[in-house]
């Protein structure tokens, strides 16, 4: 039912008005009738009428007025004025706040009749069009992410049906998320996680061949989109245990999806193939790690895995292994000696329980020593006692 309000300071209106109108006839019910502009406002921010029927002039405040304050806060509140003679000039004034329907007194039944049926029929166009948009609203990821796919697919026949689908003249750039290894059963939790943290920015998302393809906001500054980029590729490895490559191509307009698409996968390709004999990038990272936190007792593949690079340990000891011939733990092991080795040539003096804590074998020097002594073939002492002997 629409609710209506009347407001008019003649009695006899009020009074007349109720009672000539057949409200249910409309689907309407009348909520209030009062005598000034005071009563009228409390009335109306207690019941949010759909319509509000209202003279221009009335006591405590007047029409145009009420019309002011109302239309501030409740936008879609409807008002149909009853306006005196030679009272226009206020009818236009509210004309700016968007009122189109005007009575002169005195009115008919036939005048606030159709009055009143215009306005009920605007208020049905608008709530079937808001309907739509809803329904639409809720199909519409589901469209882009089809339309999206059919665009980087460069089906040019549906190019112009598919981007009607996006705001006009929207300049994208095509981001790519690949998840190293065995890691292909994540991507839908990606695709949530991604979003969440891409927000707005991200227009549309689709999985093609294994990767996770978004289309986002071209206007977002670079940089940020790059951090964004890179907390997405922390939290998949903190949430979902897996490491991520990404690729992001330059700003274009949507049409040209395919293209951004074929740039960003050569940015991403470029990632994840490495030329023959190199070690990749995710195991030149380890290895730079290592080199980095030698001196590090947490060091280890568990540790390497979860709190830098966010993978699946095991998945990343088979990796290593499979690239370097050699086990995480030998590696950081020989790195930690080979240090240790080379300081001991620069600074004859050093204590070994010193030298033990400097890389990473905290307060065991014991431990140390049975290390440097497998890689080397001497304890340090005996190590120390020959680099004396040698620069002589």
């Amino acid at each position: 039912m629409y609710k209506v309000l009347l407001a008019d300071d003649e009695r006899i209106i009020l009074e007349g008005i109720s009672s000539m109108i057949q409200w249910k006839s409309f689907g309407a019910s009348l909520v209030g009738a009062v005598q000034n502009g005071i009563e009228a406002y409390q009335l109306i921010l207690r019941e949010r009428p759909h319509i509000v029927i209202s003279d221009i002039k009335m006591p405590g405040m007047g029409g145009l007025e009420l019309i002011e304050k109302v239309s501030r806060d409740h936008p879609s509140i409807r008002f149909i004025l009853l306006t005196g003679f030679g009272q226009f000039e206020y009818a236009k004034k509210a004309m700016t706040y968007g009122v189109r329907h005007y009575l002169l007194k005195p009115c008919n039944e036939n005048h606030i009749t159709a009055s009143l049926e215009s306005v009920i029929d605007e208020l049905k166009k608008e709530e079937s069009a808001e309907r739509v948009k809803t329904e639409l609203d809720l199909v519409r990821p589901h469209i882009q992410k089809h339309a999206l796919r059919e665009l980087i697919k460069g089906d040019k026949s549906d190019a112009d049906a598919y981007l009607r689908f996006f705001p006009d003249g929207k300049d994208i750039r095509i981001v790519l998320f690949s998840v190293q290894g065995e890691g292909g059963g994540h991507l839908s939790t990606l695709e949530k996680l991604a979003g969440g943290i891409l927000a707005s920015s991200a227009i549309a998302a689709v999985l093609i061949k294994g990767v996770l393809v978004i289309a986002a906001d071209g206007e977002e500054h670079p940089d940020r989109l790059r951090d964004k980029i890179e907390h997405i590729k922390h939290q998949a490895g903190k949430q979902l245990q897996v490491q991520l490559q990404a690729a992001v191509s330059r700003n274009g307009d949507i049409r040209e999806a395919a293209a951004l698409y074929d740039h960003a996968s050569g940015g991403l390709d470029k990632q994840l193939v490495k030329p023959g004999g190199q070690t990749s990038v995710l195991i030149n990272k380890m290895l730079d790690l290592v080199q980095k936190e030698a001196a590090n007792p947490k060091l280890s593949l568990k540790w390497a895995a979860r709190n830098m690079l966010y993978m699946n340990p095991d998945y990343l000891g088979k990796l290593f292994k499979q690239e370097t011939g050699e086990k995480f733990s030998s590696y950081v092991a020989r790195v930690r000696i080979e240090k240790a080795m080379a300081i001991m040539k620069h600074t004859g003096g050093i204590p070994i329980g010193e030298l033990a804590e400097k890389l990473g074998f905290g307060d065991n020097p014991k431990y140390f020593s049975l290390v440097f002594k497998k890689y080397t073939g001497y304890t340090p002492s005996e190590y120390r006692k020959k680099n004396e002997k040698s620069r002589r």
